[in-house]
């Protein structure tokens, strides 16, 4: 026959039972891991807006100083300066050579009344000539003294013809002066075209084209500046939003990296 619990054993037994279940750890749910990928293209996409706000900000800021004439500090009136520094440093550099290529030029001046004076010294010689080149006149000359030799002609017509032959064979010979002449026309050209290459010298044209974009340059800021105080009001206007955007933005970077 089977033995009766006692209450003894029945206490023991639940008291064991209870330390048993207290031994055992509960399980601690963990929080959700937020997507990553999500979080830094989310991110990545705010900082973004932010810059591009705070750029637009800024160059609003930058329009604004232009209506500040006292403001020195301001990127078009330090760019102002440099600019007009520059252009004072070109000056003094054309200015040095200034001299030089006058003296260039006065040169150039003298060799050209001497050109204009043998060119037409040479085409007053040659109007006088019946013929433009020694063939011309070798060909006349030959046609001239086969009739001759033929006999057929009168003794009037013949001494005429000798005549003429005599005179041709001069111009013949004056022909040579010519060529001497031309080849000082030619001398001289060459003269006033070296001196025309001193002068346009590499240095000297980037010096002019530097010059010119940097006025293009300063006639640039100065339009900008005439704008920026014709719209003076709405530039304020405009800055309070864009500072009100910029804002928003940068909230919305600190709200994701609060997270």
């Amino acid at each position: 026959m089977a033995e009766a619990a006692t209450p003894s054993a029945i206490a023991m037994s639940t008291s064991n039972a209870g330390a048993q279940d207290k031994g055992k750890a509960t399980p601690v749910q963990k929080p959700e891991r937020p997507d990553e990928e999500a979080f830094k293209a989310e991110l990545a996409k705010a900082e973004k807006d932010l810059k591009a706000s705070q750029e637009r900000l800024n160059q609003i800021k930058s329009k604004l100083d232009m209506t500040k004439p006292s403001n020195k500090d301001s990127p078009s009136a330090k760019r102002q300066q440099e600019l007009r520094a520059e252009l004072q440093q070109i000056r003094q550099q054309q200015q040095s050579s200034k001299s030089g290529r006058t003296q260039i030029m006065d040169r150039v001046k003298r060799l050209d009344e001497n050109l204009k004076s043998r060119i037409n010294e040479q085409k007053n010689a040659r109007s006088r000539v019946q013929f433009k080149s020694v063939d011309e006149v070798e060909k006349e000359i030959d046609r001239l003294q086969k009739q001759v030799d033929s006999g057929s002609m009168r003794i009037v017509d013949e001494k005429k013809a000798l005549a003429d032959i005599s005179q041709l064979n001069r111009q013949k010979k004056g022909f040579a002066g010519f060529e001497d002449a031309q080849k000082g026309i030619d001398d001289v050209k060459a003269q006033i075209a070296e001196l025309k290459k001193s002068m346009d010298d590499p240095e000297s044209r980037a010096l002019s084209d530097r010059y010119t974009t940097i006025t293009s340059e300063l006639d640039k800021i100065k339009s900008e500046q005439d704008d920026a105080f014709k719209n003076l009001n709405a530039l304020r206007d405009e800055r309070t939003k864009a500072h009100d955007d910029q804002q928003k933005k940068y909230t919305a970077v600190k709200e994701i990296k609060d997270r």
